[in-house]
């Protein structure tokens, strides 16, 4: 009877050590990576002529390719700009958190 209880729990024991393996899989499959755009290098520049002279997407687009001589599409750039977007709003928020 002791033996089959000592069996169970120890059964018990390598289930949720084997579910905290899978948990932690799953986190750091979870886990976004950092990945770096061609785009990158000219952030500055790209937000100084959207946001400052207000040039669409498409100007965006035609100014790096004769200027940068780098060809990339219109909706790149679009997700690109909302990348960083987001990247920015999560990086106030965690300040503004730590200041609190």
């Amino acid at each position: 009877m002791n033996n089959k209880n000592t069996t169970a729990a120890l059964e018990d024991l390598t289930l949720e050590a084997q579910l905290e393996a899978v948990r932690a899989e799953r986190e750091q499959a979870r886990s976004k990576r950092f990945c770096r755009s061609r785009l990158d290098p000219y952030r500055a520049q790209l937000e100084v002529l959207r946001f400052s002279y207000h040039a669409s997407f498409k100007e965006l687009q035609l100014w790096l390719l004769h200027v940068k001589r780098l060809k990339i599409t219109k909706s790149a750039i679009v997700q690109r700009f909302q990348h960083w977007t987001k990247d920015c709003a999560r990086n106030h928020g965690e300040t503004s958190k730590a200041a609190d």
